[in-house]
């Protein structure tokens, strides 16, 4: 298992700071052990080497029931997930429908707990508590494979019984609640990332493990997991609750979860998809909707480059221009430029290659400043001439010893 080559997504690890990807979600503690999250711990380890099995009862005396099937255990592993039937080990996630078994993964990913932490105590650690009416499972500053901690996340799976019970509910039905505190990387080194980012990113939310029901959280497989850490989908940043129910998954159209039935949904009751079977993926191509329609490799949500959205939108056609000294007279006053993207297609062959300097092929209006995507293009932006004025003070104060130690001499 070596390390994946270099890519962009790389470059962000440097570039970004770990607080640029952090979360706001709350953790629950005050459970005793060294960092307050309990006293029960998975061993230390990497994959079937670091798994744990978990008697319910004393919270659920009769077990839990997911989707028609009674569980009094479960089995807490490091990659980011607890699973019914078998400890699991396996480290690339996969698209749900997919998992071997039933599972709940907060962030299936490849997890390891080896690396060392040395402040705050109890870091890189998997705890867990059963007490009555409560399961919490606590993935606290986990690093990833292998043994890396230079990026940390932190996440709790928190079961319960029914906040709002229903009259078809199984007497030992349950709820779940997913909080995401920290979110920095998405991929482990063997499954194709580089320094924690890249690759097969984790996936988030529960398979039923019978081939065709499931919950997909937002995000999942792709870069914009991070994004968990800030969504929600009850008004809480970080918080996510879902209620497992009956036999089956009923989709619900517009609730931006990919559920059976859906090859995705966009959360957007607005643009005419009507959340079908290919609610984010457009029925009908629009050049500059963001959405990656059939016929496009990508849509960068930007028509103002010049590049007409074709099929290689994202990695633009044409070589990145100077950051223009005054504004083009196309480009809306209060838009925004930045160069945060890959090498343009026509350069080097199209290979991935990070380009952080120059500027101007990104052109966005600050009214879409808000968005995951914008907000990362800014903070690279600003990165970006953060560390070219880094290195001209450097530079400077090398000169400047050069000239001292000649006078000197």
């Amino acid at each position: 298992m070596t390390r994946g080559r270099w890519s962009w997504l790389a470059v962000l690890a440097i570039v970004l700071t770990p607080s640029a990807l952090s979360a706001q979600a709350t953790l629950i503690d005050g459970l005793g052990g060294p960092a307050g999250y309990g006293t029960s711990e998975v061993p230390v380890g990497d994959d079937m080497s670091a798994t744990v099995t978990v008697d319910i009862t004393p919270a659920f005396p009769m077990g839990i029931d997911f989707f028609g099937s009674t569980y009094t255990q479960i089995h807490v592993n490091t990659n980011g997930n607890i699973t019914f039937e078998s400890r699991f080990g396996s480290f690339t996630p996969t698209a749900f429908p997919g998992a071997p078994q039933p599972l709940i993964a907060p962030w299936w990913g490849d997890g390891d707990t080896r690396g060392v932490v040395a402040d705050p105590a109890g870091a890189n650690r998997i705890y867990y508590v059963v007490e009555p009416d409560r399961v919490i499972v606590t993935w606290y500053l986990l690093g990833y494979f292998g043994s890396h901690t230079d990026l940390l996340n932190s996440f709790q799976l928190v079961l319960t019984p029914p906040r709002a019970p229903l009259p078809s509910d199984p007497p030992n039905a349950f709820d779940l609640e997913i909080r995401y505190a920290r979110c920095e990387w998405t991929t482990g080194d063997a499954s194709g990332g580089s320094m924690g980012l890249g690759g097969v990113p984790a996936q988030a939310g529960y398979d039923v493990g019978d081939g065709v029901n499931f919950v997909t959280l937002p995000g999942s497989l792709t870069m914009a997991v991070l994004d968990l850490c800030e969504g929600s989908n009850v008004g809480e940043e970080g918080v996510w609750r879902l209620s497992p129910r009956g036999t089956s998954v009923s989709a619900t159209c517009g609730n931006g979860f990919r559920e059976t039935g859906e090859a995705c949904d966009d959360g957007d009751l607005e643009t005419g998809d009507g959340c079908g079977a290919t609610c984010q993926i457009e029925t009908a191509p629009e050049c500059g909707d963001g959405h990656r329609d059939p016929d496009e490799e990508c849509d960068d949500d930007n028509t103002r480059d010049g590049d007409g959205c074709d099929a290689a939108c994202f990695l633009e056609l044409r070589p990145c221009d100077p950051l223009p000294t005054s504004r083009d007279a196309s480009v809306p006053r209060d838009a925004s430029c930045t160069d945060a993207g890959p090498r343009d297609a026509a350069i080097d062959g199209g290979r991935d290659v990070p380009v952080l300097e120059g500027g101007g092929c990104a052109c966005r209006a600050r009214a879409r400043s808000s968005s995951p995507r914008s907000a990362l293009a800014a903070v690279i932006g600003a990165s970006t001439l953060l560390h070219r004025a880094r290195r001209r003070r450097e530079a400077q104060r090398a000169t400047s010893s050069r000239a001292i130690s000649s006078t000197r001499s």
